[in-house]
């Protein structure tokens, strides 16, 4: 008998995709996902022993988060959660079974689509933490009335079964030194003078802590911005360098960044689409660290806004969208597609819009 398995031989821990694992066999196969309101993704990696000392600590959630369910944790004298979601501890030993008393002072950071959480405090070399979760009404909650606690706790605080979700790690002696730098948008299609925030991480070089992407690294500047040209041929990964031509049509720009330079800045731009009276032009956010080389791409595509309905049969706009010529609307100019059932966009949440009937709505901000 032949049993039939998806994937291919790989290497425990490291070669599978999200939410996967690599069996006893050499195949990568699904790991159950609970349903409900998750925790997705924790960083640095769940028992890691090596974080870099200037890593940047967080979680990733399956559903946006309640901003104000984050919360520190506040402790009774007897030790026991009066209020809060969020506790880190320092551990007294590397396997974090137990805790020193008191939580730390930290520091939240939500991402724009409040699904991330990144978590700062200054980590010591070679201590260990426990970030602690709380599920339940009084924890952590969801944006989802009908998955509004966490559905995968793992970890028991004053409870007879897991209350929380949690994890630990151990921090090096050393910070670890910036290999590449990714960015949160790698396509992006704007009107003519449509901007939208675009982040830059910076990644460590792949490790026991982070296999597949290196460890997330916490400098607050020291990030180089450069737009570039398009290449006529494509090479985006060849495209991004000091010296490249400048993101031009009929002698006009095609963005602007709000800091384009060689000297230090945060991680965080804006992009400004200027088409220079064409639709369909396209440029380059390029984006490094400390002098280093251009690792971060964003692809950038500028339309003009449009005059008529026939303006709107452009690149990956909703077939039969219409063109608004409302001149007090925010929209003027901007094709939209036709809403059969009623929508309303301040149900949503601030940031990018993605797809409706696969018809893409544009980044705005």
């Amino acid at each position: 008998n032949i049993t039939a398995e998806r994937g291919g031989a790989c290497i425990p821990n490291t070669s599978c995709g999200a939410n996967q694992s690599c069996n006893e066999r050499g195949f990568c196969q699904d790991i159950p996902q609970p349903t409900g309101f998750i925790i997705n993704d924790a960083w640095p990696r769940a028992a890691c022993a090596a974080a870099c000392k200037n890593a940047e600590v967080g979680l990733g959630a399956n559903l946006p988060l309640v901003p104000s369910s984050l919360t520190p944790v506040v402790y009774s004298a007897a030790g026991v959660r009066v209020s809060g979601s969020l506790g880190v501890r320092q551990c007294r030993a590397d396997d974090c079974r137990e805790l020193e008393a008191g939580n730390l002072a930290f520091t939240t950071a939500l991402s724009e689509d409040n699904k991330k959480l990144v978590l700062k405090w200054p980590l010591a070399a070679n201590a260990s933490y426990r970030v602690i979760v709380s599920g339940g009404e009084s924890g952590l909650r969801s944006t989802d009335p009908a998955k509004s606690t966490l559905a995968n706790t793992n970890y028991r605080t004053n409870e007879s079964s897991a209350d929380a979700y949690s994890w630990y790690f151990k921090v090096s002696p050393n910070d670890c030194a910036v290999d590449r730098v990714r960015l949160n948008k790698t396509n992006l299609d704007l009107y003519d003078k449509d901007s939208t925030d675009i982040t830059a991480t910076a990644h460590a070089k792949p490790d026991q802590c982070s296999p597949l992407d290196g460890q997330i690294i916490n400098p607050a500047s020291n990030f180089n911005w450069k737009s570039c040209a398009y290449p006529a041929d494509g090479n985006i990964g060849a495209a991004c360098r000091p010296d490249c031509a400048p993101p031009q049509a009929a002698n006009k720009s095609i963005i602007a960044l709000q800091s384009e330079t060689d000297k230090s800045r945060g991680a965080n731009n804006i992009v400004t689409g200027v088409t220079g009276g064409k639709s369909g032009n396209r440029a380059l956010v390029c984006a490094g660290y400390g002098g280093g080389a251009y690792t971060g791409t964003a692809a950038v595509t500028v339309r003009t806004l449009c005059n008529t309905d026939a303006d709107c049969a452009q690149g990956s706009l909703c077939p039969g969208s219409v063109c608004n010529l409302d001149k007090s609307s925010p929209n003027f100019g901007r094709c939209s597609p036709t809403i059969t059932k009623p929508i309303t966009p301040a149900d949503g949440q601030s940031g990018t819009w993605a797809t409706l009937s696969g018809c893409y709505f544009g980044n705005s901000r």
